[in-house]
């Protein structure tokens, strides 16, 4: 029982925090568009890429790549950002609630060993 009631109270302590961390979090107005949504036309780059295209087949073919390639690093880039933002964070709410964290692996760990007896 007393084990119940930690447990209960733990989770109340970190709804409780989710929700003063959406609280803290800027609402955008409702007419601004999102930053980190890509935009729908066609990027300077990839325009730049269509005019050498008109101009020369060879280099339009190379400018598109090298376009290409530079959409490709900077959507790489910001997915590794997010993971060490997912990262950084993670570490915090385990430093902040290890009971909570130590009890939410111990379910996931009996949830996949199930999973897999059941073969």
């Amino acid at each position: 029982m007393a084990v119940d009631a930690a447990v209960s109270h733990e989770l109340a302590a970190l709804k409780e925090e989710l929700s003063a961390s959406h609280r803290r979090r800027p609402v955008p107005p409702p007419n601004a568009a999102p930053a980190a949504e890509p935009s729908v036309g066609p990027s300077a780059e990839q325009r730049q890429a269509a005019t050498a295209a008109e101009a020369s087949p060879t280099a339009a073919g190379e400018a598109q790549a090298q376009a290409e390639a530079r959409d490709a690093a900077e959507q790489l880039h910001n997915f590794i950002e997010m993971i060490k933002e997912f990262v950084e964070e993670a570490e915090h709410n385990v430093s902040e609630h290890p009971a909570a964290s130590v009890v939410g692996a111990l379910l996931l760990g009996i949830v996949i060993g199930r999973l897999i007896g059941r073969r």
